[in-house]
């Protein structure tokens, strides 16, 4: 009974402290959705603003902001009423 309580407790613990690693956005496939401009645009800067995680080094966080903010703005230039 110890033994299975220990292990249930490690388990336990041990899960709580795993670095959740999110999935990599890849911008690229986001249509050009003019009618939801403003709901895509949100959803690439609620993206941006995310803190780099503890698993991700600073290359790939770069590049994925990078990316991010080139679509924000294709999608800004592409939709600009005029």
């Amino acid at each position: 009974m110890n033994k299975l309580l220990i292990a249930l407790l490690a388990m336990t613990v041990t899960g709580c402290v795993s670095v959740v690693q999110r999935a990599p956005l890849d911008v690229s496939q986001i249509p050009n959705d003019c009618a939801n401009r403003n709901a895509i645009i949100g959803y690439l800067e609620a993206n941006a603003n995310i803190p780099q995680q503890v698993s991700e080094n600073k290359e790939d966080y770069a590049r994925s902001r990078g990316q991010i903010r080139s679509r924000i703005w294709s999608m800004r230039y592409t939709c600009q009423p005029v």
